[in-house]
């Protein structure tokens, strides 16, 4: 596949937007699911230059007003980027998960920066073109773009040199380390259940992409429970995903809440397992809320062995630290870095954000950029537990 497969839509540019009140520790997902918010739109002066002769700047305020005290690297860098247009990579098709999600977030951080953010699909390679695009792009802080952690990590476990940069070198910006992924039984067959899985012959063939976290979670899940499947993970992307369940390929698909929920929601399936409890308010969360999720089911593992415990461990921190964070190159400037990662702490604070990601079917539990590149540090230590358990993946 060549670079043919870029798509692009307008960018997406700053307006001004009112100031709204600080609230609490905001990485709490309860607050970010909170419903969006009226502000009333009035105008402020943009961010000062950090330096005025010889005098650096530490006090400035964002485009939308939002004051920055005591901090002159992000003065410095919202003095940058106002007006400048930012490319920002999504490496995988239109409409998935991380595509739906990286656009809901674009807005926000258009509005603090006073800058036009350009939304660039490079899907090639299950990604790996768009992520090797953003960590070789130049490192002037004009590029961004999502790193799926999934794809990297699979890469590193099959021995595939595709992926041609370090992560952990990368400037971290921010993650939402939530994800909604789900499983997902065809309402009429026999793998409706974990229990009915474990019993079910011949055992439940299951759908997914050959890219994303999601037939990761679904291989290390079942792997750990001990329930044999037959793995059909041949399928592009997770649309490609939808399509085959929907014309039944087979009775179990994992995959993301956005392209399950048609399912759910049609009642011709219903929910095995779900990674995590979904927040009120998030798109078709009464259909998998019953539903037990994968931690809960790790927990009812009985065994000793030390192994299989390490396992575990190492999967569960997977879940809270194997979404696709908002990365740019090594290079880029600290005061550019800081300015982005400002504008993404801003968006992660304001209430209507928990909205605009529940819009997506997703889970809002935004981390920094330095919390995302320490969990996935944990990852990368713990990556010798997942090769027994992932290698079903590979053909």
């Amino acid at each position: 596949e060549n670079m043919s497969s870029i798509s692009t839509r307008g960018a997406l540019g700053a307006t001004s937007e009112g100031r709204t009140s600080r609230l609490g520790r905001w990485r709490s997902s309860a607050l970010l699911s909170a419903v969006a918010v009226s502000v009333v739109a009035f105008a402020l002066p943009g961010a000062v230059s950090a330096t005025t002769g010889n005098k650096v700047v530490k006090n400035c305020t964002s485009a939308n007003g939002f004051k920055v005290k005591n901090n002159p690297l992000v003065c410095q860098g919202l003095a940058f980027y106002k007006g400048k247009t930012i490319n920002m990579v999504v490496a995988g098709s239109v409409g998935g998960s991380a595509d739906s999600q990286a656009r809901a977030q674009a807005s926000y951080v258009a509005k603090y920066l006073g800058a036009n953010i350009a939304p660039t699909n490079i899907s090639g390679s299950n990604g790996v073109q768009g992520m090797n695009y953003t960590a070789h792009a130049t490192a002037d802080g004009l590029t961004m773009g999502t790193l799926n952690l999934a794809t990297t990590l699979l890469a590193q476990l099959e021995g595939n040199t595709s992926v041609n940069f370090n992560a952990s070198r990368l400037g971290w910006i921010s993650e939402n380390a939530s994800t909604t992924n789900v499983i997902i039984g065809q309402a009429n067959s026999q793998c409706t259940s974990i229990a009915a899985m474990k019993v079910a012959n011949p055992p439940c063939s299951v759908l997914a992409s050959t890219t994303g976290i999601a037939p990761l979670q679904g291989a290390l899940l079942f792997g750990l429970l001990g329930i044999p499947v037959k793995w059909l993970n041949v399928y592009s992307s997770s649309n490609a995903v939808t399509v085959g369940f929907a014309r039944h390929d087979g009775p179990l698909m994992v995959g993301n809440l956005t392209s399950s929920g048609q399912f759910l929601q049609s009642k011709q399936a219903v929910a095995v397992a779900n990674a995590l409890k979904v927040p009120i308010g998030t798109q078709f969360r009464a259909y998998v809320d019953t539903a037990p999720t994968f931690t809960q089911l790790l927990n009812g593992i009985k065994t000793k062995n030390k192994t299989k415990l390490a396992q575990i461990a190492a999967f569960k921190q997977l879940i809270l630290d194997g979404n696709s964070p908002i990365v740019t190159q090594s290079g880029v400037p600290a005061y550019k870095l800081e300015a982005l990662r400002a504008a993404f702490n801003w968006m992660a604070k304001t209430p209507s954000i928990g909205a605009a990601m529940a819009a997506v079917a997703a889970t809002p539990n935004f981390i920094t950029g330095q919390e995302a590149k320490s969990g996935w540090i944990k990852v990368q230590n713990n990556l010798k537990y997942f090769q027994p358990l992932a290698a079903v993946l590979f053909h």
